[in-house]
């Protein structure tokens, strides 16, 4: 493929209609100043100064970003948010980013998932959770249904992307979503989750090597390379339940993608510097998504 091949398949993404489900979060980045450590009036004890703060969008809303930077025609998150600060400052990054906010349901219950990263120089140091115990309760999950509903009437693909156990995919959800995979066929949807859920027949499924090892009941050290044709019959059993293209991302050793008939082996890329692979999961979900709603 060259440039201008490529460059035409970009243009396709502005006709295309993508949502996103799943457990949106708020990346804070704290950068601490420990040379001069106050000590609290109050408790006696050293306090941290916070120098330089950053809010991104993270989980879920990381596939969204990269979806709008892709110039998709219309990105839509669904999900559950907190009435919260770091609630009000997703819907805030969402505006900047031109994601179609309406399928967020608040829930005063609800705590607004936050990564809180806190770094001294470059060294990152312990993180916070926040929203990490989440759980749906039933009005909330009745509206969250409700948009989905709406939302998957206009969109040529659904993401599913799971983060955080629970989350926003209770049972009544998780068999909302089977439905619509089995009775429609003008949204192809799309199955991101670290764990695989009991059933996922009709979904598109987007894993990586050692998340589909480990549903075929292998385990592998985190960096361990897995053998190629490991991977492809991992990728087979999955299809066999899924019936839909399984994508199996492989970091670094690019990625095998099984249809059903054929494995196509992507390799990757050389880089001679060290760079961040942090996110690189959910550019992949972003990129297949776009080009499945184009049909390219």
């Amino acid at each position: 493929m060259n440039r201008a091949e490529l460059e035409l398949i970009f243009k396709t993404f502005a006709g295309c209609h993508i949502g996103v489900i799943g457990d949106f979060c708020v990346d804070a980045y704290w950068t601490l100043d420990t040379s001069e450590r106050e000590i609290s009036v109050e408790t006696g004890k050293p306090t941290h100064a916070v120098t330089r703060q950053r809010y991104t969008p993270g989980g879920a809303g990381n596939i969204t970003a990269n979806i709008a930077a892709l110039n998709v025609g219309s990105v839509h998150a669904i999900s559950i948010t907190g009435d919260d600060m770091f609630g009000y400052q997703l819907f805030n990054l969402f505006d900047q980013l031109g994601i179609d906010r309406s399928g967020m349901v608040q829930d005063d219950e609800w705590q607004t998932a936050v990564y809180c990263k806190r770094y001294r120089d470059s060294e990152e140091l312990e993180r916070i959770d926040i929203g990490r115990f989440n759980r749906v309760h039933p009005q909330a999950e009745q509206k969250l249904l409700s948009a989905i509903d709406k939302a998957i009437t206009e969109l040529d693909v659904l993401i599913c992307n799971s983060q955080i156990a629970g989350g926003v995919y209770s049972e009544a959800v998780l068999n909302h979503l089977l439905e619509l995979a089995k009775k429609q066929d003008h949204c192809k949807i799309v199955l991101d989750f670290r764990n695989l859920p009991p059933h996922f027949e009709n979904f598109y499924v987007k894993l990586n090597a050692n998340e589909a090892a480990n549903y075929y009941g292998d385990r592998y050290e985190i960096d361990a390379p897995i053998p190629e044709d490991n991977i492809k019959c991992y990728a087979e059993h999955i299809y066999a339940t899924s019936q839909k293209p399984v994508m199996v991302t492989r970091g670094k050793l690019g990625m095998v993608v099984y249809d059903g008939e054929n494995h196509v082996t992507i390799p990757g890329f050389q880089f001679l510097k060290p760079i961040d692979s942090v996110g690189a999961g959910d550019t992949t979900a972003a990129a297949w998504g776009a080009c499945l709603a184009s049909n390219t």
